[in-house]
């Protein structure tokens, strides 16, 4: 396998495993009370890779973040 070809598995692999993670957070939602578009923005994801991550728009992932700052 080329380098290329297993870094890109490996990505594929991470992105299924955060999806998965996030998928639960927003089932149970976080102990503090954040909300799982805030817990990934604060790992340094951007709101476009949240949004695949998730399943939903960019823009409603970036105004959530933008919300929760505001507070």
């Amino acid at each position: 396998m080329k380098e290329k070809e297993f870094q890109q598995s490996v990505d594929d692999k991470m992105t299924a495993i955060v999806a998965l993670l996030a998928a639960l957070v927003e089932e149970r939602q976080s102990e503090d009370g954040r909300r799982v578009e805030i817990i990934l923005a604060d790992s340094g994801l951007s709101a476009a890779s949240i949004a695949r991550l998730l399943g939903k728009k960019t823009d409603t992932v970036f105004k959530a973040i933008t919300r929760a700052k505001k507070k």
